[in-house]
């Protein structure tokens, strides 16, 4: 009961919900847990940071794609692209589902945290130079990057930990998950259209030109590109997408001429520890005697064919919201072996746990970046109005998506 106790705190503070009492923000709630974790026994000190506990493939293909990301956009690439987008004018219907395709793209192959982090800022100089209002643009950003992140195994961290525990290769995961992908994004785009008809102009109109950014700088734009065509390559070769994508930072750090250390300051430290310490505190749960009865008691519910996957998919539903995705993918893959370690448990447990990842402020990171990004321009959008978008374009993109993948794999 010690590891569920230490889960039970350690969630309080990456909720936000953590007690007055002791001040501490999500990052530091993780590595209190992991801390408790290792000093009270639930998790031996040996073994804490070794790769059995701490999934090191996930961490490097975060802290990699951070600083491939970071180089991008120092290149200009992020804010030439909305740059372009606000000079082409197109409608506003137009302009919002470029920004949800676009992101879901960026998302699947840069890792959508890291994607969130750079783009986020640009959308509101583009909502304030095409006169449109930005709440549809966070949503679009918010649904592209969950959703499109569920299309490889490098689009999140969730998926990142399946595929270290699955042995999938990359092209047959993206191959399974392309047409849910694609159809839960249309049908989102649609709701998002309903959601925010005769709302998509801004009511004061336009605030200005078209933002301010470079013209392509080939001398720029080119030098963080081989190492993103090295990391793709990794990827489709079926190496470790964390080896992949370190691979392809190092050597955009080497081509990039200028100091190494303008790749690094994009780095969210503060996102690598909370993991680090959030893979500790879930290894005690993981191995605790709760989940080991619950784990037998699941054998009833994992051995009807089709039916087990129907089950699957509400209880990946539900657990993504009560224990956020990613603590969630790593209490599940330990049910692997009721389904036979099928890739179809794979696929499902990706695709279902990621695109609920919309629902709830916390139901992933992406959310909280996107929230706090509105925040400091004064765009506050609570936990209920949250709901009030984020389940219809849950649903919308996750029951067909669903459907699709069960019905035709």
């Amino acid at each position: 009961m010690k590891a569920i106790a230490i889960f039970a705190l350690t969630y309080m503070f990456i909720s936000g919900s953590g007690p007055r009492w002791l001040p501490l923000e999500r990052t530091g709630g993780a590595l209190l847990g992991a801390f408790l974790a290792v000093a009270l026994g639930v998790v031996p000190f040996r073994e804490a940071f070794s790769q059995g506990v701490v999934d090191w493939n996930t961490i490097l293909l975060l802290l990699g794609m951070m600083v491939q990301a970071t180089l991008l956009a120092r290149a200009g690439l992020y804010r030439v692209l909305v740059w372009a987008l606000a000079r082409l004018s197109p409608p506003p219907w137009a302009t919002l589902g470029a920004v949800l395709g676009g992101i879901a793209v960026l998302s699947a192959f840069l890792v959508n945290d890291a994607v969130c982090i750079f783009f986020a800022p640009f959308l509101f100089e583009l909502s304030a130079s095409m006169g449109l209002s930005p709440l549809p643009l966070i949503w679009a950003l918010i649904v592209g990057a969950n959703v499109g992140s569920a299309l490889t195994l490098s689009g999140n961290p969730q998926n990142a930990i399946i595929g270290t525990a699955s042995g999938i290769h990359y092209l047959d995961f993206l191959a399974a998950e392309a047409l849910p992908v694609a159809i839960g994004l249309v049908s989102a785009y649609g709701v998002l259209l309903l959601l925010f008809r005769g709302k998509l102009l801004a009511t004061g109109g336009r605030d200005g030109d078209a933002p301010s950014g470079p013209d392509p700088n080939p001398r720029l734009l080119w030098r963080p590109l081989p190492g993103i065509a090295l990391t793709t390559a990794g990827y489709l070769l079926g190496y470790p997408v964390g080896g992949a994508a370190m691979a392809g930072a190092l050597l955009s750090l080497l081509l990039w001429h200028r100091e190494a250390s303008e790749g690094i300051t994009g780095v969210d430290w503060s996102l690598l520890a909370l993991f680090v310490g959030l893979f500790i505190v879930m290894h005690g749960v993981e191995t605790s005697d709760p989940v080991q009865r619950l784990d037998s008691l699941l054998q009833g519910l994992f051995s009807g064919g089709r039916l087990s996957y129907l089950h699957l998919t509400w209880m990946s539903f539900l657990g993504s919201q009560v224990l956020s995705n990613v603590p969630f993918v790593l209490l599940a893959r330990g049910w692997a072996g009721h389904f036979g370690g099928a890739p179809l448990f794979w696929y499902t447990l990706g695709f279902v746990s990621t695109v609920a990842g919309c629902l709830t402020p916390v139901g992933s990171v992406v959310n909280l970046i996107a929230l706090g990004e509105a925040g400091k321009r004064g765009l506050d959008i609570g936990f209920w109005e949250f709901l009030r978008y984020g389940i219809p374009l849950t649903l919308a993109a996750l029951l067909p998506g669903t459907a699709f993948l069960l019905l035709y794999r």
